[in-house]
Formats: C-alpha cells, sequence, structure tokens
C-alpha cells in the first residue's frame, strides 16, 4: 500500500491559491519484476483573485480511480 500527499500554494500581490493532490494504491507484485495496481486520485485546484476592479474565485476538481502496472528491470 501506497500513499501521497502534495500541496503547493502560491501567493503574489492579488492571486492566491493552491493545488493538492492525493494519492492511495494498492500494490501487487507477483514477478520479481512486474507488478499490478488500483489507486485513487484526487487533484483539487484554487485561485482567488482580489482586485479592486476585480473579485473572482475559480476550483476545479479531478477524481477518479487508476489501474497501472509496474516494469522494473
Amino acid at each position: 500500500m501506497r500513499a501521497r500527499l502534495d500541496r503547493f500554494s502560491l501567493n503574489y500581490s492579488y492571486y492566491s491559491g493552491y493545488l493538492r493532490n492525493t494519492v492511495v494504491d494498492v500494490l501487487y507484485q507477483p514477478l520479481r519484476h512486474v507488478g499490478f495496481g488500483l489507486g485513487i486520485r484526487d487533484l483539487f485546484g484554487h485561485l482567488h483573485i482580489d482586485k479592486s476592479d476585480w473579485q473572482g474565485k475559480a476550483r476545479t476538481t479531478f477524481t477518479g480511480p487508476t489501474a497501472f502496472m509496474t516494469v522494473s528491470g
């Protein structure tokens, strides 16, 4: 089993926001150099703009299952 959480945030002038990436995988390696896995991914983004002539927000989300194969040498 493998889990990962990444976060990138930025504040500059009138702009602020962040990206968050979450990963959870279950791995099975029946052979020495070959493995298989199933997992779930979640990517979330948020942007906020605070200017006197324009104010706004943007949000986006991507969530879904994954299936993969690993090969090593």
